[in-house]
């Protein structure tokens, strides 16, 4: 099979896959060998378009170059000197193989704030600039710009500021910012209270005129999850793009059924035979990772410190 036969003759396809996932000239034969780490089912799977695996993988499966899972979660930035630098060190190492960062700043006392009883803080806003510098800065892999989340709790003294920096277009272009909101400030919303409407109006207007910041709304993110009743499995926040709540110093591992394909077969069943295949829930035991990740907590549970 070529790699026009598989894509249909699909040029955009074919393009994507030559210039980001294709390695070393492989044929598509080869490349379906080496994503799918040798095993006959789940190859079969990719040939067939029932399954694929996310872009890291297929970029970086059996190479060697970089990270086989997208994205990973500093979670709750410490409120230190050498915590909010040591983030800035891992989001830069993150990229440079190939992943991105999501991140809280939610801990991080608010400018003015007093520090060792002599100095006052800058605040958050020093280090978001920090944080978005070493996003332009390093490319992930040399293959693409870093990927970057900031999020920040409501109730933060400056999550006013927040919210309306990027109403300056050339500060924070670099990041996506979403705010941490829990049930008591949106009942607090319902009830009438001014401070809380008016800074849920400054969201509304923001979100409509920059499409930004998002909400995480955090008593759903962090306890209705399949994790949730994992007591060491905190979530702290997400991954760039949101779709997967993470604990501190985890990963997402992406992938993507073709539900054109598996159904009318029942989804749950696909999924659940997907499940016990021993690359999918191992893939990461033996995979190179750009920071160190806590023990056994992985987005899907799997090991994390076999590397």
């Amino acid at each position: 099979m070529t790699i026009q036969e598989w894509l249909n003759n699909d040029q955009l396809g074919i393009d994507i896959w030559e210039k980001k996932y294709r390695y070393n000239n492989e044929s598509l034969d080869e490349w379906f060998d080496r994503v799918s780490g040798g095993n006959p089912e789940i190859r079969r799977l990719i040939v067939e378009k029932k399954f694929l695996f996310g872009g890291r993988t297929l970029s970086n499966r059996g190479t060697n170059r970089g990270s086989m899972s997208n994205c990973y979660s500093h979670g709750y930035i410490e409120d230190s000197l050498d915590g909010i630098m040591d983030a800035a060190k891992n989001i830069a190492m993150t990229y440079k193989a190939q992943g991105g960062q999501g991140l809280s700043l939610s801990k991080i006392r608010p400018k003015g704030a007093s520090i060792a009883g002599k100095f006052k803080s800058d605040g958050i806003v020093p280090f978001m600039e920090i944080f978005n510098t070493v996003t332009e800065s390093v490319s992930q892999g040399g293959s693409r710009k870093g990927a970057l989340l900031m999020s920040l709790d409501i109730n933060h003294p400056e999550a006013e500021t927040f919210m309306t920096i990027k109403s300056d277009l050339n500060k924070i272009n670099k990041a996506n910012l979403s705010m941490e909101i829990d049930d008591d400030f949106m009942n607090r919303v319902i009830s009438g209270d001014s401070e809380a409407n008016r800074l849920f109006n400054i969201l509304c207007t923001q979100a409509c005129k920059y499409a930004e910041p998002g909400v995480i709304y955090t008593n759903r993110f962090r306890n209705y999850n399949l994790m949730e009743f994992v007591d060491s499995y905190q979530i702290e926040t997400c991954n760039p793009c949101g779709e997967q709540p993470l604990a501190k110093h985890s990963a997402c591992n992406l992938s993507s059924i073709n539900l054109s394909l598996v159904l009318p077969v029942t989804l749950s069943i696909f999924a659940y035979k997907l499940s016990k295949l021993p690359y999918l829930t191992n893939k990461l035991i033996a995979v190179f990772s750009p920071i160190p990740l806590t023990p056994g907590i992985l987005s899907d549970g799997s090991p994390a410190n076999a590397l």
